[in-house]
């Protein structure tokens, strides 16, 4: 399988998770597809193409699902082959520097942007 196949099906696969995670919160909301379209300015289609993965949901798409079904945008990947790529130690930690730096005020980003610039620069001169 080439690599950009294999990029594909994973695309798929996440696709088609998110679908279903899609379906069963609709589910557990006690919500038909019909409702869920109305509430989302959708056609009752397009909301089964996005359950059964046939379309791919867009970020906003999936804000304004877990609006409407009360849940937090990121149960729509729990369980999914991307969650299991993130369970990476090094994304983790990643992710969390990230996070960290965003609460910092705005000069001391840039205080701790030009000190990791300088560091990494110090450690490729090595």
């Amino acid at each position: 399988m080439s690599r950009s196949a294999s990029l594909k099906d994973r695309l798929k696969a996440i696709d088609t998770h998110v679908g279903k995670r899609l379906r069963t919160a609709r589910n557990l909301a006690g919500m038909s597809q019909e409702k869920l379209a109305e509430l989302s300015e959708l056609t009752f289609q397009q909301v089964q193409k996005y359950e059964k993965g046939s379309n791919r949901i867009a970020a906003s798409g999936l804000s304004l699902f877990a609006r409407i079904l009360n849940v937090p945008v990121v149960w729509f990947f729990e369980g999914s082959p991307a969650a299991a790529e993130a369970d990476d130690p090094h994304s983790r930690e990643t992710i969390a520097m990230i996070r960290a730096f965003h609460r910092l005020p705005a000069k001391k980003r840039r205080i701790f942007y030009l000190f990791l610039k300088a560091l990494v620069a110090t450690e490729e001169s090595k």
